[in-house]
């Protein structure tokens, strides 16, 4: 029998699939691809990257809270942001990132995420965590964001290729 936690652990690691898949989907050409107003949007880049970024927020959050036990290595070492502004400059690379630096940076994040809590009991799960985001919720909440944000921004990225022809 599978616990939850291992089944939020499949899906955050599943995300990291999906998000290779639109870049290389995306290619060169299009991997800066937008739908509307390139300074109101992110690009195909933008939407992995963001993942990726609020991924590693809410990694640093769940670690500072408390509700998950675990050593960060040198490239996902960072201080927890004290407010929301800070959050926000905290994801600020996805506006920068190149594809291989979104890629890279999703596959680091959510691989740690799902190692640290693959092994946690549904008691751990409900462990408190203060987001900048989120607000005051529990770890579970915290992981199933994790998951809908991923999915959101991906598929966003998916509609931009969508409409640009690239994807079907």
């Amino acid at each position: 029998m599978i616990t939850m936690a291992q089944a939020l652990a499949q899906h955050i690691r599943l995300q990291i699939q999906s998000g290779e898949k639109v870049l290389q989907a995306a290619g060169d050409e299009h991997h800066g691809a937008v739908f509307g107003n390139p300074v109101e949007v992110l690009s195909v880049v933008g939407n992995v990257s963001d993942v990726a970024h609020t991924n590693h927020l809410w990694l640093v959050e769940m670690l500072e809270s408390g509700a998950l036990q675990g050593e960060l290595d040198e490239n996902l070492r960072r201080d927890r942001p004290g407010n929301l502004p800070d959050a926000v400059a905290f994801v600020g690379p996805r506006e920068t990132d190149s594809p291989a630096q979104a890629k890279a940076q999703l596959r680091r994040v959510n691989e740690k995420i799902a190692f640290l809590i693959e092994g946690l009991s549904d008691a751990d799960l409900e462990k408190p965590v203060n987001s900048q985001f989120l607000g005051q919720t529990n770890l579970r909440d915290v992981l199933f964001a994790v998951i809908e944000h991923g999915s959101l921004h991906i598929g966003q990225a998916w509609g931009i290729l969508k409409g640009k022809g690239v994807a079907s």
